[in-house]
């Protein structure tokens, strides 16, 4: 997916080609604010691409999407299902969840993703899922690092603000 970064200090008209990551989005925002990224936060800042083009992407890039509103399939009706893919070297691997289904795609070959090859490349296959299981395990104990009734920084009362709100109808 394109994404397009402006601002001072960073490489104009410049095109990239190394993948990046969704979860590097914060910290690379973070840093070319001059933020320190907190230690929580899974991703790794690509920042230095957007100021020269110098750097490594991700050798490694996921996505995860989760879907909801109730899915038909030969298992029923499902509620909610994700769907989480890996790209490296070249390869694609997408894991469904609703069905426990995969997909192997040869992007060097195969850049529209239409030849499945997870049954010809079994070997393949179950090292790309491994490092998606790696990646939710690594997720995940982040996750159970944060405090659930933390709900991030707030913005000091100030009786303007709580008039305003209580008028609204809001307090």
């Amino acid at each position: 997916m394109p994404l397009i970064l402006s601002g001072p200090g960073l490489m104009a008209s410049q095109r990239v080609s190394r993948q990046v990551e969704l979860l590097g989005l914060a910290p690379t925002l973070l840093e070319l604010t001059g933020i320190e990224a907190p230690s929580s936060f899974v991703g790794t800042s690509f920042a230095s691409l957007a100021r020269s083009g110098a750097g490594e992407g991700s050798e490694t890039v996921f996505s995860e999407a989760m879907h909801s509103g109730g899915r038909r399939s030969r298992l029923g009706v499902v509620d909610t299902w994700t769907v989480t893919s890996c790209r490296k070297d070249g390869w694609k691997y997408i894991h469904d969840s609703e069905d426990n289904g995969a997909e192997l795609f040869d992007l060097t070959h195969d850049p529209n993703e239409l030849v499945d090859l997870a049954d010809q490349r079994p070997a393949r296959a179950a090292e790309m899922r491994e490092l998606i299981e790696e990646h939710r395990r690594k997720v995940d104990r982040e996750a159970s690092k944060l405090d659930p009734d933390d709900s991030g920084p707030t913005a000091p009362e100030d009786e303007v603000m709580r008039r305003r709100l209580a008028a609204l109808g809001y307090l």
